[in-house]
């Protein structure tokens, strides 16, 4: 049983809760809404703004959300989720890092994901599939089955084995095909890749299965009255954490497979992929992007932001009593790590074990500074000479984002940081400091 996780009264209790993942309705007590401090106007919600859409929109929707890693972008996402649900939408969420080998999925494993996911909440939800589907859904997937490899089959029984319950009666036929579909796809390069290239040449029989599932889930949601007849919401999360030759595969090269599901689409997106030429092209099967921006901690002439570094230490102060901090520690880390939500916490978690063992009741400036100074040796380790080209230019005033690789190779590493939806880039400031360090610049 999961220990329930309240605000840190104490330093042994900071670790708790700046390694907690994304917060949900369940820890929203931890929330801080920073959307004034994130695009500079308290009704520029991302997140409200893409609800507000869907509802009043007469077609499907295919858009993008986008930000920065671990900058609360699954936070908004699964707010997002509750928010539709009580509006009455049909939602259902998939992450790529939790059921998917993030390295390597392509554009098959995610409608994979797409249809098994509306089937595990449509059952959640006590929404009953007609036997013709099923029925078709079970057919396709063991012939798809029966066409793997013999080492397939025996890798992925003994996963389905581990998982243990099955549900009776045909829908949980189904869910058990789909349990080893699933573990082969995660399981060795020759399996999954013979299996995707069984599937591939039937994508549109794939796609027609899930909009047949769409129209089943809206047709009977509605007879049993539990949601109004909405285009049903899917989520696809942790995409923005694949690495860039994967996430260009899944967006630009096969995006138009997505095209044809009758759903609300909502896809996390890698902020560094909006920096590709190619990022245009895929405006015709996407929509605008909701961007989720950095809260701006100074402005371009390097003043401090009185109002993000007020915003940051209300959600510091959410999870952790300010008494624990000596004076002037929260605002130095913000400061230095840009307000930059993973690192701000990470240097907190840090700083407050080093604290405990010179049993200390409270995290001191010397705390985070030996703590900031390891993180940035940490990030200096990870530079080519190409991406500190690109950072000495931005440490020199070229704010402006420009196509380049090296640029993107910073964003994806968050040694850049896109603020305050501006569409300016400064350093990380501990990646600044180490330029100063290394006599690049003065």
């Amino acid at each position: 049983m999961l220990t329930e996780i309240k605000k840190a009264m104490a330093l042994k209790d900071i670790l708790k809760v700046t390694k907690m993942k994304a917060l949900s309705c369940e820890n929203k007590e931890f929330y801080e809404d920073a959307t004034e401090a994130r695009t500079g106007d308290q009704y520029s919600n991302p997140r409200e703004y893409l609800l507000a859409e869907l509802k009043q929109s007469a077609d499907y929707n295919h858009t993008l959300f986008m930000g920065h890693l671990s900058s609360g972008k699954s936070t908004e996402l699964n707010l997002f989720m509750e928010d539709a649900r009580d509006d009455g939408f049909f939602v259902c969420k998939g992450s790529v890092d939790e059921e998917l080998d993030i390295l390597s999925a392509t554009y098959v494993d995610i409608l994979f994901l797409i249809l098994k996911q509306l089937i595990a909440e449509a059952k959640e939800r006590e929404i009953c599939f007609n036997d013709k589907l099923l029925n078709n859904l079970r057919q396709y997937w063991e012939t798809i089955t029966e066409k793997s490899s013999a080492d397939a089959t025996s890798a992925t029984l003994g996963v389905e084995a581990g998982a243990g319950i099955s549900t009776p009666g045909l829908l949980g036929t189904v869910l058990d095909l789909f349990a080893r579909v699933q573990s082969t796809l995660n399981t060795g390069v020759e399996t999954r890749t013979e299996m995707r290239r069984k599937i591939e040449p039937d994508i549109n029989i794939f796609v027609d299965q899930i909009n047949d599932c769409i129209h089943e889930i809206m047709t009977k949601a509605q007879k049993a009255g539990d949601v109004t007849q909405r285009i049903p919401i899917i989520v696809i999360d942790d995409t923005e954490k694949m690495i860039d030759p994967v996430a260009r595969d899944l967006f630009y090269t096969h995006g138009n497979v997505f095209k044809g599901i009758r759903a609300h689409l909502v896809f996390a997106f890698p902020i560094q992929l909006s920096y590709s030429p190619d990022f245009a092209s895929i405006q015709n099967t996407f929509s605008q992007p909701f961007k989720l921006p950095m809260i701006k901690t100074h402005h371009r002439n390097g003043l401090p932001c009185d109002e993000g570094i007020k915003a940051i230490k209300k959600i510091i102060y959410k999870r952790i009593d300010e008494r624990l901090f000596e004076e002037g520690v929260c605002c130095y880390v913000i400061e230095k790590t840009g307000g930059y939500l993973r690192d701000v916490f990470g240097a907190i978690g840090n700083a407050c074990i080093r604290a405990q063992l010179r049993n200390s009741k409270t995290i001191s400036i010397e705390d985070v500074q030996i703590v900031l100074n390891r993180m940035k040796a940490s990030y200096s380790g990870t530079l080519s000479e190409d991406m500190l080209k690109k950072a000495q230019e931005i440490a020199k005033g070229d704010y402006e984002p420009i196509t380049n690789p090296a640029l993107m190779d910073l964003l994806r590493s968050v040694l850049v940081l896109e603020y305050n939806g501006e569409r300016w880039c400064d350093l990380h400031p501990l990646l600044k400091e180490y330029l100063v360090d290394t006599n690049r610049i003065s």
